[in-house]
């Protein structure tokens, strides 16, 4: 479903490049629940954003089913660390702004914005402003919103990154329910490790800046998930795994560095 093929990416500041990703070979099957995770700075985030059609690849193909990527498109939803949310517009007129965007017809919209709020847990809670829902519950709104129009494909970055632990455990749970019921395909930015491999089929760890993908790691336990699955040793010990995967990419970058330096000192 999603497909990425020597995909390279640079910004600029002033006249000096910055080279975000580098070589990034990626696939992802329809239904698939792949977790992204590396370091900060690695490109995890522009990585999704190329995906949506919000920014295009200094080289390289992307493509979402049988089509390139050329901008945004209906049936990719994004969902960012900290919600979007129009200040002056309810809980449920928010969720139903792809719709109206789209121009669909408001009371069909409006029974299955009702459906989702309820799915995330917001139900009676439709007329509230963002300002009077607490972060959690505004997450869940963008969360309903994104799915409004039942995308092919859902793109995460980090959505829960600045919730508390319970709030973000509750969250998980919702995200995977939603899900279950379509099979989307979904990427999904995190730090959390946990987090990674208690919602995802595959955790893929990039390389530091520029960011590729180094490593992946498949999530062997059933579905659906449950608490207690968070708590076991083998999932302590998959955790673990990824980590110390991620160490030795940093203790490589360190060894790097101290040999750079001790050339030029040299």
């Amino acid at each position: 479903m999603i497909e990425l093929r020597g995909v390279r990416h640079a910004f600029w500041a002033g006249d000096q490049p910055i080279l975000a990703l580098d070589g990034v070979d990626l696939a992802v099957a329809a239904g698939e629940f792949v977790a992204l995770v590396g370091e900060s700075g690695c490109g995890k985030s522009t990585l999704l954003r190329l995906v949506a059609g919000l920014l295009r690849p200094s080289q390289g193909t992307i493509r979402v089913g049988d089509e390139p990527v050329t901008g945004p498109r209906p049936d990719v939803a994004l969902v960012f660390q900290r919600s979007v949310l129009l200040e002056w517009r309810s809980a449920l007129d928010n969720v139903l702004l792809p719709a109206e965007i789209r121009g669909l017809p408001r009371v069909a919209s409006v029974a299955r914005a009702r459906a989702l709020l309820a799915r995330v847990g917001l139900a009676g809670f439709e007329q509230r402003r963002p300002r009077q829902l607490s972060g959690g519950m505004q997450q869940r709104v963008a969360l309903a919103q994104a799915l409004l129009l039942e995308p092919a494909v859902l793109l995460l970055d980090e959505p829960f990154g600045a919730l508390d632990a319970i709030t973000r455990e509750q969250l998980n749970d919702a995200l995977l329910a939603l899900w279950a019921a379509r099979r989307a395909t979904v990427l999904f930015v995190t730090h959390d490790l946990a987090e990674a491999v208690f919602l995802a089929d595959r955790v893929v760890l990039m390389t530091p800046r520029p960011g590729r993908p180094a490593a992946s790691f498949a999530v062997p336990f059933d579905r659906p998930r449950t608490t207690a699955q968070r708590y076991s040793a083998a999932f302590a010990e998959l955790c673990l795994t990824i980590k110390r995967a991620m160490a030795q990419q940093e203790s490589g970058i360190e060894d790097n560095g101290a040999r750079a330096l001790g050339g030029a000192a040299r």
